[in-house]
């Protein structure tokens, strides 16, 4: 006899964004339907259109909207969050707003609808925090992990998302041969944005839930910055060493 596959409802808050834009497409080929959730109208509008794929354009600081789109959902997968150091540390309110309050209505939405289980998105910056940006993903980790079904993925840096530092390196190096480094002694785990979506499927079909963390291999931060000259066929004459910003390790 033939395996008969399961197919599912999930909803996907900040599907337009990178991590999303990888996760939603693999979803769709497993077959799944997918609810799309996201606050931007016009990055929607630009997301490729499928039949099993619903948009729904809401706020994960909207309580009602998220029970809403999330009704006989089995799976949520958190992604929507605020992301940039700086952002988050000129704006903390908006940081709590969306990142932590946003969580807990995802969390609320997960009981009233008696989903299994809320699969979040975290960082590398949720251990020992020392930024706003990474305190509030060490909150929303443990907020998650109260129910014991429920998973975390934690990352380093995911290659080309947004606010990553890779689109300053290619814009200085295509403007002058340079790039900018807060401190030449920096180095960060990288993994790549499929490598990720497909870590995070996997995760959350283990029948345990809790923290999951794929292997990821750490570069020294001028070594990316010299491979994206490299790629760019140009010569990065110039390494800047601008200073540690306050919020960096």
């Amino acid at each position: 006899l033939c395996e008969v596959a399961t197919t599912m409802k999930i909803l996907v808050t900040g599907f337009t964004g990178t991590l999303g834009s990888a996760l939603v497409p693999l979803l769709l080929d497993e077959g799944h339907e997918v609810i799309g959730y996201s606050r931007c109208e016009l990055k929607q509008s630009q997301f490729p259109a499928h039949e099993r794929l619903t948009k729904y354009i809401g706020d994960v600081r909207d309580r009602d909207r998220l029970v809403e789109a999330s009704r006989d959902c089995e799976y949520i997968f958190h992604l929507a969050a605020l992301k940039r150091i700086e952002v988050c540390e000129e704006n903390p309110d908006e940081c709590v707003a969306t990142n932590l309050i946003g969580t807990m209505n995802v969390l609320h939405a997960q009981r009233l609808n008696k989903i299994p289980r809320v699969i979040l998105s975290s960082t590398d910056k949720a251990v020992y925090p020392i930024n706003t940006y990474g305190m509030s993903k060490a909150t929303a980790e443990r907020l998650v992990m109260r129910n014991p079904g429920n998973v975390v993925c934690r990352w380093g840096n995911v290659f080309g998302s947004r606010g990553s530092v890779l689109s300053s390196f290619v814009k200085t190096i295509r403007e002058g041969n340079y790039i900018n480094i807060t401190d030449k002694r920096m180095t960060r785990f990288w993994i790549t944005v499929d490598d990720a979506a497909a870590f995070m499927w996997l995760a959350a079909e283990k029948p345990e839930g809790g923290l999951y963390i794929p292997k990821m291999k750490a570069y020294p931060v001028v070594k990316v910055g010299c491979l994206v000259g490299r790629i760019l066929d140009k010569d990065v004459r110039l390494i800047r060493d601008i200073g540690m910003r306050p919020q960096e390790k």
